[in-house]
């Protein structure tokens, strides 16, 4: 029955994913390389900011089968997804007060968004967890699907109108906006949600689970921080059309790859949450993940392998060729990226949350040195994406290689 629901929700996911591809044709053609580089600039800061916009209290929810700890954990997450956004107002307005400049070549004005991305992909992680706590994969499917309808839709419709980097971000809020009010809706009418503002009840809680505050908080600040880095280094050091053709890349490769790669990580957190309660082991089911996923990832790396650079130009345009190469680089990447990411969740389970962040702090440190090189040694963009892309996937590698010792550990029977 459980996997019967899941494979509703990745091809609610995968449906999802062919939108943005559909419309990548149209939005490549009407948009500028470096309009869209700036876009990418702002959603890998975007990116980053999110991974505190909880303290990652929701994963709790997938802990608890208790609808008042639910309603708890909720009112905690909201709670602190408020405040994160408040601190968040305060600091644009007084870089916009200020004149602050950024140095990656996005314009302040656009910082205005970043509260409300922040707030809502905070709320967007709670409520799939609450969906995912009562196995409601479909809900799930649709709500992404709504989501990435919405914004195929209004970004084909700027490119056509009004071709900017804000109207890409608009676009992508109000999707985000469309899903999330259907997920909040379907929850609140099946599960009869309602989140629990209690201070003493909130004050307990966050004390209780006080390690997703600090150890995997801190650890997804980490790995965002390695993941989106490099967009912002590379417009950093070549300007933001190669951030755009950076951008690209990822959106038709590495964010279908990622986004149907969360699909797995959401069944995997859920059933491992489940096993880890009933004091049962997850090392066949972490085998099982893993025979699924590395075909999907290996047909996906010899797709793009052949494709890529001679695709791109036919698929995109010539003002493109550079996303075409990047794709072909990078697809190592994505796909480790894919195969490992639903995995990781065994460094919670295991209590490995200093060897996380170690992982993590080197991972950030290799993508450092890599921009330093590129700086100073004055690379092509080529050259500098290439180094990017080993040190990435020896990262991924490791992640991998510990995750799976840690869901062997688990092993007592099987």
């Amino acid at each position: 029955m459980v996997f019967r629901r899941f494979w509703v929700l990745l091809s609610g996911t995968t449906a999802a994913q062919i939108l943005p591809l559909i419309s990548a044709p149209i939005i490549a053609r009407g948009y500028d390389a470096a309009e869209f580089g700036i876009f990418g600039i702002y959603l890998a800061i975007a990116a980053i900011c999110a991974t505190v916009a909880n303290f990652k209290y929701e994963n709790a929810i997938l802990a608890t089968h208790s609808r008042a700890a639910t309603n708890a954990i909720l009112g905690l997450s909201i709670f602190i997804n408020i405040g994160i956004g408040l601190v968040i107002t305060l600091i644009v307005s007084v870089a916009i007060l200020m004149g602050w400049q950024v140095p990656m070549g996005m314009p302040l004005a656009l910082s205005i968004f970043m509260p409300v991305s922040v707030m809502l992909a905070g709320m967007q992680q709670a409520m799939s967890n609450v969906a995912l706590q009562k196995e409601q994969f479909a809900l799930l499917a649709k709500s992404r699907f709504v989501a990435a309808l919405t914004t195929a839709a209004l970004s084909v419709l700027a490119a056509l109108t009004y071709p900017t980097a804000a109207a890409l971000i608009a676009a992508t809020l109000v999707g985000q906006i469309a899903g999330l009010l259907l997920l909040i809706y379907k929850c609140q009418q099946k599960n009869q949600i309602k989140p629990s503002f209690q201070s003493s009840r909130l004050r307990a809680l966050a004390l209780r689970q006080w390690r997703f505050a600090f150890y995997t908080s801190p650890a997804d600040l980490l790995n965002a921080l390695g993941s989106n880095l490099p967009a912002i280094f590379l417009g950093s050091l070549y300007g933001t059309a190669a951030t755009g053709a950076y951008v690209l890349a990822q959106r038709l490769v590495g964010t279908p790859l990622m986004l149907v790669g969360s699909a797995f990580s959401d069944l995997y957190r859920q059933q491992v949450g489940q096993r880890v309660s009933d004091k049962r082991p997850y090392w066949g089911l972490s085998l099982k993940l893993l025979a699924i996923t590395t075909p999907i990832g290996a047909s996906a790396l010899a797709l793009v392998l052949v494709f890529s650079e001679a695709g791109s130009k036919f698929f995109l345009g010539d003002q493109w060729d550079l996303a075409g190469t990047i794709c072909s680089i990078m697809v190592w990447v994505y796909v480790l990226r894919f195969i490992v990411s639903p995995l990781t969740y065994s460094f919670y389970v295991a209590k490995r949350h200093a060897e996380d962040l170690g992982l993590q702090a080197v991972s950030i440190l290799a993508v450092s040195t890599v921009y330093l090189a590129g700086k100073y040694l004055h690379w092509a963009v080529e050259t500098y994406v290439s180094a990017l892309a080993w040190s990435l996937s020896i990262m991924y590698a490791s992640y991998g290689t510990r995750a799976l010792q840690f869901a062997r550990r688990s092993r007592t029977v099987d």
